[in-house]
């Protein structure tokens, strides 16, 4: 049989030609500023560009029996913002979650977002949102545990969860928000036979949601309090990547010449009102 060769395509799609087209007079740009981009900045972008392409490195696959060739270009394996590398490694970690770690029992996703005037704040600072993320999970999980005592007549629930947090939104500005997939539900363990037992609790209301959202809202500024912070703080302007993270929340262009104005953007509301769905 002739052998044949199969020749895995590269990254193509309008963020990849962007960069491609952009990114030398990107660089070019920001070298100008302040202290310039980080270098592991500048390694994830770069990656990005060359993510896929033969020429960066690749594997020659061969089958003995049919003697079927494949070459795989080498990924870029970035963490910030390679939809394919994202992909995949998001794919990867819903299975682990599924096979090893999620319980067979119901699970609800709860999505926090947060005010404009801490998502730079968050940004820059992960033990602040590592903070608010524990206030909100504490909050959620007094939720559950009264109503486990309120539907089952039990104390002492407990539930679990795991989160992600995402930094940007379907617009790719900064917005860091949790995903936080949590029990739908809690255990209780029977004193008698220490085995657990899992309590589904029904679905929660709007209203629900509205009482568990101020409540976070409160904890959570007066833990920003406690730490000393309370909203946003203009970064230093020789910190070209804080700059660029304060503009990317802001919606408005850091560089060029239309530095400080708002970025252009295809609206399908224009800023009119729209009805939230239920539990939001």
């Amino acid at each position: 049989m002739a052998s044949s060769l199969d020749i895995a395509g590269t990254q193509t799609g309008v963020l990849k030609d962007v960069f491609r087209k952009h990114l030398d007079d990107f660089l070019s740009t920001a070298s100008l500023h302040g202290n310039g981009l980080p270098r592991h900045v500048r390694r994830e972008l770069d990656g990005f560009v060359h993510c896929g392409e033969p020429t960066s490195g690749f594997a020659w696959l061969q089958c003995t029996s049919c003697d079927h060739h494949r070459l795989v270009p080498f990924s870029c394996k970035g963490r910030g913002f390679c939809p394919c590398c994202g992909g995949r490694r998001m794919a990867a970690f819903a299975a682990r979650m599924v096979d090893e770690v999620l319980p067979a029992v119901p699970v609800r996703q709860w999505v926090l977002s947060l005010p404009w005037d801490i998502r730079a704040l968050l940004a820059w600072r992960p033990p602040l949102a590592r903070g608010v993320l524990r206030v909100a999970f504490r909050v959620i999980q007094r939720f559950y545990r009264d109503r486990v005592a309120a539907t089952a007549g039990v104390q002492g629930a407990s539930t679990g969860s795991v989160t992600v947090l995402q930094r940007f939104g379907s617009d790719l500005r900064l917005n860091p928000h949790f995903h936080m997939l949590v029990l739908d539900g809690a255990y209780v363990r029977d004193e008698a036979t220490g085995l657990v037992r899992f309590h589904k609790t029904p679905a929660p209301s709007t209203e629900d949601v509205e009482r568990v959202a101020e409540q976070i809202a409160i904890k959570s500024a007066a833990w920003l309090r406690r730490q000393g912070v309370e909203d946003f703080q203009e970064p230093d302007p020789d910190d070209l990547q804080l700059t660029l993270q304060a503009a990317a929340v802001a919606g408005r262009s850091a560089l060029s010449r239309r530095a400080g104005q708002r970025v252009r953007r295809v609206q399908t509301l224009g800023g009119r009102r729209f009805a939230l769905p239920p539990r939001c």
